[in-house]
């Protein structure tokens, strides 16, 4: 893994992958690279793995869920659940950590 600054999430497109259970510390106790995004106020954390997907996680206090948005930037035809399972199996984090995912709420749940 990667670790890059704001700087580096430029994406042409992205693809919003899942809501995530996690804080600042437990991003910063895995290693990740928080950074407080000063024009939305919020804390972010940009990671490209070694496939070259780019993802960029996204604080979200003022939700329900609380935690972190995870986007995956340039998906180029994946889905949300193909993103997911790339970035759960080449980061610390696992299926415990999901609170949200897109089909939960098209479906309605």
């Amino acid at each position: 893994m990667d670790f890059l600054g704001l700087d580096d999430w430029r994406p042409v497109s992205f693809l919003v992958v899942a809501q995530l259970d996690v804080t600042v510390e437990d991003l910063e106790s895995e290693s990740f690279t928080v950074e407080l995004d000063e024009v939305h106020g919020e804390h972010a954390a940009v990671v490209r793995l070694p496939g070259g997907l780019v993802f960029c996680l996204v604080a979200t206090p003022g939700t329900p869920l609380g935690g972190f948005a995870l986007l995956c930037g340039d998906a180029e035809g994946m889905d949300w659940e193909e993103a997911l399972d790339v970035f759960l199996s080449q980061t610390p984090f696992d299926r415990s950590a999901v609170s949200w995912v897109p089909a939960a709420e098209s479906a309605g749940t």
